[in-house]
This record gives C-alpha cells, structure tokens and sequence, in this order.
C-alpha cells in the first residue's frame, strides 16, 4: 500500500514538473514570436512587428496636463518635440477650463479631453507663488488613472522636451520614473497603467494625506510606498540640477527628455529670475527649446509670424548668429579671464572720430584691456588707414550682414574675457575712471556697470470711458538722462560706458523672446535699455553708477546731453495688450526720447507686464559709495 501510494505522488510530481515546463516553453515560445519584446528594442520596431503580423497593437499613449493658457507655448514646444521622435503611440492631453486655445493644440495632432478638475487640498495654505506656478492644478493630475481604454500610460509634464525616443518604456509595469531626492521618484516623466480602482483610491485620499512637495509629486510617491517601482536612467528626466555633476555634458548628449524644472524656465527666466540665476539656466539647455519654439510660431503662425505682425526680415538673424556661437558659451564661462575686459568699440559719427578714439583706447590700461573690437554702422564709412594702424585690432562690423540695433550685443566668439567693454567713438573715459569701474564691475559681475545713468518715470491715474460705465488706468511714461547738478535715483544705464558679462550677450541674443528682437528693430533703438531689463529681470542685481573722478570726455550719442535734467518724451498709452511688438513706437512722428519711453512701456509687457529693474540710490567713486539724494555735488567729488 505504501509502495503504491509513493509511486502516485511520484506520478503526480512528474506530471506537475511536465506541466510547469511546458508553461515554461510556452510561455518563451510566445515571448520569441511576440511583438512586445519589440518595446525593448523600439516603438518603430514594435509597429513594423505588428505590421508584418497583421496584429492590433495594444493600447498604449502618451498623456499630460495643461491647466491654463499661460504654459501654452510650453504645450506647443513639448507637443512639437514630440512629433519629432516619431512615436507610434499617441498623445492624450487633458487640459482645465482655463485653456482657451484647445483647436490650435489639436493641429499638434493630440486629442484633447476636457476636465473640471481636482481641488487643492485644504490643508495646503494657498500662496500667491503657487497661484505664479500653477501649483494648484497639479493635484488634477490624478485624473490620468481614469484612462482605462489604454493598458499602460506615460505621463509627461508640460515644461519637458523630447530629444530621443522613448516608446520603450512601455515594456515596463507601474511604476517606472527616474529617481528623484532620496528615495522619491519624480513625477514629471513617468509609466502607470490606468485603473478606476486605482483612481477611486487616490481621490479618496489624496486631500488628507501629507505631501513633502505640497503638490502631486509628493503624495503620489506616498501612495505608491511600499510598493515595486522601476527606476529608469535620468537621460528619461534631464534636468539642470544634474549641471554639477563632473560628466553633465556627456548626460546632456545622452539625454531623451529635458525637463526644466525650478522657478525659472525658458519663457519666463527673463523676468522671474532670481540671484542663484546659474543653477537653472544652462546656455545650450535653454538654446534648444529656444530654437524649437522659433519652429512652432513659424508652423503655426503665432507670435512675430501672425497675421497681425507687419512683415520682419529679422528673424533670421538671430538663428544665424546663436547656432554657430551658442556651444561656445559654457567653454567661455570656464575658461575666459576675469582679470581682463574686452573693449568693444561702435564707431557711428566719422572715420576721424572713431580714429581718434581708438587712439586713446589703445594706450589706456594696457594692463587690464585684452582685445578691442570695432563695430560699426553701414552709414560710417571706414578709412582702410584706420583700422590698419592697430594690428591688433579685431573688426567685427555688422555681423551678420543684417541691419539691426540688436547686433551691438552679438556673442563674438573672439572674446577671451569674462567681461566686455562697451563704449562709442565719442565717449572714451580716462585711466583712472576706467580702472574704477572694471573693479567695480568684478564684485559685481552679475550686473551692469557703467558711466550714464538713465531714468524713467511711471504715473497712474484712471481715466473713464465715453460711455462712463467703466474707467481704465492710463499710464504715463517718461524718459530722461541723470544730471549731476539735481541728484535723484537712476533705472538703467546706456550702453555708452558699459561693463557687464560676456554670458548676457549669449542671454540677450539666443534666449531671450524673438517678440523683444523684433520690438527693438521697429523702434530702432533701445538695446542698452532691453539689456538692462534683461539683467535686472533675471539676476534681480540693480545697475551700478560709476560716477567721474576727473577728466571725462561724455556726450548721449543722441545729442541730449548731459547737462540738464529732463524727462523726455512723456506718453499716455493705455495699458491694453500692443497688437504687435513695436506698435507704440511706430505711431505718428516721435523723437529719439519719446521711442524710448514708449519701448520701456512695451518693454513692460514683454516682461510679464512687470518692471524688472530696481531705481539705485548710489554710484561709486574713486573715494567711497555714495547715495545720490543725500550728499551735495562737492561730495561727488570727494571735495
């Protein structure tokens, strides 16, 4: 009986160990001729599979969320990028309310589902900071788990870029994201597979459950704590912070998606800058949204390529001049001298003049000048005697070959100094006065630095309509140049006498909004002030003055002087969006001063309808800081 019963239960074992292996086979066999192992290799190569197969593929896509019409042109550059890898998969957008322009993103060839919805949690205080970054919809992200129609889902935030493929993913199971601080993930790029039990879970718990972010990111690692999640590499979620690390060139390369986190991003780092400016803005990073945002409005005819925007020949100009110069930019920053300056020259009057201020530039501080550069305008014609006599001497002349206010601050590739010069052939200050400012300008390189101070004035008031119903707020701008005699605080400072960093040439050309180029050249003038709003906006530093110690030959390129203290140009403009850039400047007959108040108007606009700068108080002599409303002229001058 009990030999029998043995020789059962080895039947059994052999029958049970059969059967496991052929589960086994079967389930490599199927594996091998499955399409699915394609993932791994590729979704192009998973469709060609299915295609050969004649099979259905499954039901994968690509999801994000958009909660208003402020990170449009984020949705439209990320949309874009994602053309561009040719996924076989498609692209879901889940987009609140506040978005308006829903039949502009379907041209993208995404399909929108409109939602109402999450709440912000309520034991979350509410901060206008978080109103800025759109922090109180990021909980409707949770709406993506209701997407049951597809069996495996990618989220992507809406502040990322593609750069490479990613349809592989889809081989892996939830949860798949790149590591984040500690032992989080982020969110910002992340595989999931839509369930409504899961989905019900979430809403049911997300409003009294903590989160280390106050935000999305924090309660969905909480809730999925404990569980098994894949971790992919960070070349899936690239971000600056990663800039630190000794190989961020190599992961740059690497990369299939950028994102931009922080505060600061490619569309708003103009104006919601911050002092630690550095560690979320990288040159070629930015560059690369840049360019492909310029290929957006172009396909799409938005911005400077709407219908409503008079024709500009211009664009072109800074593609040519930002893709052959913008990987220079880290290489520069590295290893450029901050114990030199550059001089850069714009001669505009005569040969003669610009002859004789070369002169006088070549024998002054040979000991900090490296390089002087000439600039100079098609209306100069320039004496092959002059530019021969300094051997030296590096010529730029308008490059490229487009005329433009904007190509004073071209990057130029020949610079070797960390800090650069800008002067004209009738502004050239003495040793004394030049040494000054340069030291000034290396504890303070962030900020501009320079010898004219310019000023301009805002005023408000309410103003009523014809019918009287309702009243609209006119403002006044005005515009003017410092005098010496009546001190009060300045703004800004003209590029006549100007110190700053070589990296805003690079900011000014390749990143900022084409709108701002676009603004300049219709006004004809104004780059100095662009830059400045540009420096003030992004690294929050105020100008500095650098008041005279001597002799000092000076003179506003204009002609306005320096002698009397005036506010230019005063203008009442509504403050209604422009139709286009530069709208306010070509309207009627308007002096050199009143185009520049009404660009600081437009400029406004063009900066989240904020000021950027900061009025200073102060300017440096040879003696000692001293704030202008409080000392009298013969302290200027340490008399």
């Amino acid at each position: 009986m009990n030999i029998s019963g043995n020789r059962v239960r080895g039947d059994v074992k052999t029958v049970i160990l059969v059967g496991v292996l052929w589960a086994i086979l079967v389930a490599v066999y199927r594996w091998k001729t499955s399409c699915t192992r394609m993932l791994a290799v590729g979704g192009k190569e998973y469709a060609e599979c299915l295609q050969k197969r004649n099979t259905k593929p499954a039901m994968f896509c690509y999801v994000s969320l958009l909660c208003d019409d402020m990170m449009i042109d984020a949705a439209f550059v990320m949309l874009r990028s994602f053309q561009k890898t040719q996924s076989v998969f498609p692209f879901v957008l889940f987009v609140l309310p506040g978005v308006t322009e829903t039949d502009a993103l379907e041209k993208m060839g995404v399909r929108i589902i409109p939602i109402s919805g999450l709440e912000y949690p309520a034991m979350f205080k509410v901060t206008e900071y978080k109103k800025m970054v759109n922090k109180l919809c990021r909980y409707s992200k949770l709406e993506i788990w209701r997407l049951t129609e597809f069996k495996k889902a990618i989220f992507v935030d809406i502040d990322t870029l593609f750069r490479k493929n990613t349809d592989d993913v889809f081989q892996y199971s939830e949860i798949a994201a790149v590591s984040d601080l500690g032992d989080t993930f982020n969110t910002g790029f992340f595989l999931f597979q839509p369930s409504l039990k899961t989905y019900t879970e979430m809403v049911s718990t997300y409003a009294t459950t903590d989160s280390y972010n106050q935000s999305d990111q924090g309660f969905i690692n909480t809730f999925f704590s404990g569980k098994e999640t894949k971790r992919l590499g960070v070349e899936f979620n690239t971000i600056t912070r990663l800039r630190e690390l000794p190989n961020w060139e190599k992961t740059k390369e690497n990369a299939r998606l950028f994102h931009y986190t922080g505060e600061t991003k490619p569309w708003n780092f103009h104006y919601l800058g911050h002092h630690l400016f550095r560690e979320n803005i990288d040159m070629e990073f930015y560059y690369m949204w840049v360019d492909l945002h310029f290929d957006v409005q172009k396909r799409l005819s938005r911005g400077v390529f709407s219908d409503n925007v008079p024709k500009w020949d211009n664009f072109r100009r800074r593609k040519g001049v930002c893709d052959r110069t913008i990987h220079l930019c880290p290489q520069m920053m590295r290893e450029n001298t901050r114990k030199k300056v550059s001089v850069v020259v714009h001669g505009w009057k005569t040969s003669d003049t610009l002859d004789t201020a070369l002169a006088r530039l070549w024998v002054m501080a040979p000991n900090i000048v490296d390089r002087i550069f000439v600039l100079w305008s098609s209306s100069v014609e320039l004496s092959p005697d002059v530019l021969s006599k300094y051997a030296e001497l590096n010529k730029i002349g308008e490059f490229p070959e487009v005329r433009s206010p904007n190509n004073i601050f071209n990057p130029n590739p020949d610079i070797r100094t960390q800090g650069v010069f800008y002067t004209t052939d009738s502004f050239v200050p003495d040793t004394d006065w030049f040494e000054l400012a340069f030291s000034t300008w290396q504890k303070n390189e962030l900020a501009i630095v320079g010898a004219q101070p310019h000023f301009y004035t805002k005023k408000k008031r309410k103003k009523n309509t014809r019918k009287g119903k309702s009243r609209l707020e006119e403002v006044t701008v005005s515009y003017g140049v410092l005098n010496w005699k009546k001190p009060r605080n300045y703004t800004l400072l003209s590029s006549t006498g100007m110190f700053l960093s070589v990296e805003h040439l690079f900011t000014y050309t390749c990143l900022l909004p084409l709108e701002i180029h676009l603004l300049i050249d219709r006004c004809g003038c104004g780059a100095d002030i662009a830059m400045n709003f540009l420096v003030g906006g992004m690294t929050k530093e105020r100008c500095v003055f650098v008041g005279p110690n001597g002799s000092l030959e000076t003179g506003d390129p204009r002609g306005s002087g320096r002698e009397t203290v005036k506010e230019y140009g005063g203008v009442d403009l509504y403050t209604k969006t422009p139709r286009y850039p530069g709208q306010y400047c070509s309207v009627g007959y308007l002096s050199y001063h009143q185009k520049r108040a009404r660009l600081v108007r437009e400029l406004f606009y063009q900066f989240g309808n904020r000021d950027p700068l900061q009025p200073n108080s102060f300017y440096v002599t040879q003696y000692t800081e001293i704030p202008v409303r409080q000392k009298s002229p013969k302290q200027w001058h340490g008399k």
